[in-house]
């Protein structure tokens, strides 16, 4: 840069003005650290989804049309996958089998409706939920997991059969309608027995993304998932 100066007698002047200034540097926001988030482990996470059961009454239920067609399916989707939306309930009584069924949620199979007519066709079946707190946030930031896996009859006793109906109309008192023996749909009790998971926490900086062995779904314990909140919960 070059000064001009029009007088001798301005350089005094200037140089004056230029001893009474004092630089300053510059100041900048100083550099905060990013939060630092634990992602939590799969067990964690399936906790979070045990939770998850528990709390969503409806579901996505995902099967596959048979890949032969019939007066119910169009040939141009025999072999497709199609997902509809159900009741679902945290209800269970116990089965013959050694595996645990506590965590499986049961269904009110109607024989007319897609999901069950495929299953019965041998379909494997997922079940789909997600995260809805009572006060709204960025769904993306929310979890959601899908239960993989394959429908099985549930079979008991008179009392323990009247048990779980009435722990199923709970949450949804409509559902009586079409409970077993109605005169209106064929119909029967069944569970998801629960092979997979696949869970989405939220955002993978913050959350765990991935599958869950469905040994350590089958191990979860009731004292454990109830101790544990979903984002947003209340």
């Amino acid at each position: 840069m070059h000064l001009l100066f029009s007088s001798p007698l301005q350089l005094p002047l200037l140089l004056l003005l230029l001893s009474q200034t004092t630089c300053h540097p510059l100041i900048t926001a100083p550099q905060l650290p990013l939060p630092a988030y634990k992602i939590p482990t799969p067990f964690e996470s399936a906790l979070l989804a045990r939770r998850l059961l528990h709390l969503v009454p409806n579901g996505i239920l995902s099967s596959t049309f048979p890949s032969t067609s019939s007066p119910y399916v169009p040939s141009s989707v025999a072999s497709l996958p199609v997902g509809m939306p159900d009741y679902i309930s945290d209800c269970s009584i116990p089965n013959s089998s050694s595996l645990s069924t506590d965590n499986d949620p049961s269904l009110l199979a109607i024989s007319i409706a897609t999901t069950f007519r495929n299953a019965e066709a041998g379909s494997n079946v997922s079940l789909a939920l997600s995260w809805d707190p009572p006060h709204g946030q960025w769904k993306a930031a929310l979890p959601r997991v899908s239960l993989i896996g394959y429908l099985e009859s549930i079979n008991g006793s008179a009392a323990e059969m009247d048990a779980l109906g009435e722990c199923f109309a709970e949450r949804h008192p409509d559902s009586r309608a079409w409970f077993p023996g109605n005169p209106i749909h064929q119909s029967k009790w069944v569970r998801l027995r629960v092979r997979e998971l696949y869970w989405v926490g939220g955002f993978g900086d913050r959350a765990y993304i991935g599958w869950i062995d469905g040994e350590v779904w089958r191990g979860l314990k009731r004292e454990d998932w109830e101790e544990v909140r979903l984002p947003g919960e209340l």
